[in-house]
């Protein structure tokens, strides 16, 4: 951190100070917590759902190929949010770069496209993440409704606990 080349305050083009990572984040974060971000990202629900769909219907070059397309695309994104992150360390998520960059109508679209995107995402996830489990479960013990509670409640209880 002593070798960071960021300011203690970055400015817009109109001189208001915008809120940087200095402004009371703490980086608490070890490559072990990165790693499982990673892990969790790469390996969802969808992969199990989604690509048994697409490897059924197009077979599995065309899945391949499809993985290593998205897989390009979403590492230059990913390289280029990297680099803005470096250069410009905002307390804020991508849409505050949009806001930025960009035009702050955009930045705030864009954080509400992020929100409804989660917004309809999470419930998809429970109930799928229920569907895998009725495949060790195939006579439905425990039913769909109490795993997609017992997931809430992990998600609710992972996203409530501090880092240490």
């Amino acid at each position: 951190e002593q070798y960071a080349n960021a300011q203690k305050f970055v400015v817009d083009e109109h001189g208001r100070r915008l809120t940087t990572a200095e402004s009371g984040l703490k980086r608490n974060l070890t490559g072990r917590h990165m790693q499982m971000i990673a892990f969790g990202g790469a390996i969802g629900t969808g992969l199990f759902i989604g690509s048994g769909g697409a490897l059924s219907t197009g077979g599995p070059a065309s899945l391949l190929l499809d993985f290593i397309i998205m897989g390009v695309l979403l590492a230059c994104t990913v390289l280029a949010l990297g680099e803005m992150a470096t250069t410009l360390p905002v307390a804020g998520s991508f849409a505050a770069y949009c806001s930025r960059f960009m035009d702050p109508a955009w930045g705030f679209a864009m954080g509400w496209n992020y929100w409804f995107g989660w917004f309809v995402t999470l419930p998809l996830e429970l109930v799928a993440a229920s569907i895998v489990i009725e495949y060790w479960d195939p006579n439905a013990v425990v039913p769909r409704g109490i795993w997609i509670f017992v997931f809430i409640l992990a998600i609710s209880v992972i996203n409530v606990a501090r880092v240490r």
